[in-house]
């Protein structure tokens, strides 16, 4: 069986840092950045003008002095990722060996066990929560990956240590462009589609060696991942099962692009040998639209019009 799914083997961060070529998408997805958006500025890490500690807050989500204080500062991961948490509700997020900065704004509450923070950057549609603690030897642990399936720290999270009290960007330190963080979030966004579809071409290649077949039910690939996720939406067409089969990735959202995978019947003319090939497909340009059915080509499979075979990028 042969398969040219190379690309697709990558984590999203490692994708998102081909398309950018920057240090910083490495926050945006290690962190678990890439998802934060824009909410209001925090009531709960404002600074009170009459003690100049930060003061209470008096909405829905709530922390004690005593927490915003022991945020407030610079924190360093692994000589790594810098957080810096204002008393402003401002967080800066710095990468390492970049003097470039990521802006976005967080929210305490430390009501709930374990503790939350609600992260928002101007450059998205909407917040994320994840948990923290403070530990024992005075460490920040903070772990984005599964907070709304359980309330558990998982061997993702992240562990920080405060390195300086002032809460402020230092000098030379310049913000990273909205519309940069835009392109950042997005590309990491669509490494998810890329993976997924990726997934896909290669179950049915497997399928295809054990039944001689293609298959258009989702829970015959036995892949392990949701067909719907809250920026795509995943779909099989059987165009025909013995001998060419599309997988879509489609975007839900604005902005974002379409991807879709073709497993096709060859062959080996020299052999007569039989071999499932796999293509992978990006839209141009964002679209919401379903794509094409590929075309044939000789003896080979093309790219739907509109889309671009990533394995030859």
């Amino acid at each position: 069986m042969t398969s040219p799914q190379t690309k697709t083997n990558l984590v999203s961060w490692q994708w998102a840092l081909i398309g950018s070529g920057s240090t910083l998408i490495l926050v945006l997805a290690g962190f678990g950045l890439w998802n934060l958006v824009t909410s209001k500025s925090p009531t709960n890490s404002s600074v009170s003008q009459n003690s100049g500690q930060p003061a209470l807050n008096s909405a829905n989500i709530v922390a004690s002095n005593d927490t915003i204080k022991r945020l407030l500062g610079q924190w360093l991961q692994k000589d790594s990722t810098r957080l810096i948490f204002t008393a402003e509700g401002k967080l800066f997020v710095i990468p390492s060996n970049s003097n470039q900065a990521i802006e976005g704004r967080y929210q305490v509450n430390d009501q709930t066990k374990p503790n939350q923070l609600t992260i928002s950057t101007p450059a998205n549609q909407t917040s994320q929560t994840v948990i923290f603690e403070f530990t024992s030897d005075n460490q920040l642990r903070i772990d984005d990956s599964r907070y709304r399936i359980s309330p558990q720290f998982s061997p993702n999270t992240k562990s920080f240590q405060k390195v300086s009290d002032i809460a402020s960007l230092p000098l030379g330190i310049t913000l990273v462009d909205e519309q940069v963080q835009v392109r950042f979030i997005n590309k990491a966004k669509q490494s998810e589609a890329i993976n997924y579809v990726g997934t896909m071409n290669r179950a049915q290649q497997a399928f295809f060696l054990e039944n001689n077949q293609f298959t258009s039910d989702w829970d015959k690939l036995r892949i392990g991942i949701k067909s719907s996720t809250e920026n795509y939406a995943y779909s099989i067409v059987a165009i025909d099962d013995k001998r060419i089969v599309q997988n879509v990735g489609l975007a839900k959202t604005e902005g974002l692009k379409s991807y879709t995978g073709i497993v096709f019947v060859k062959k080996n003319a020299s052999t007569g040998e039989t071999n499932t090939l796999a293509k992978l497909c990006e839209s141009i340009q964002p679209t919401r639209e379903m794509p094409p059915q590929p075309q044939l080509s000789g003896d080979d499979m093309q790219c739907p019009a509109g889309y671009v075979d990533l394995n030859r990028n």
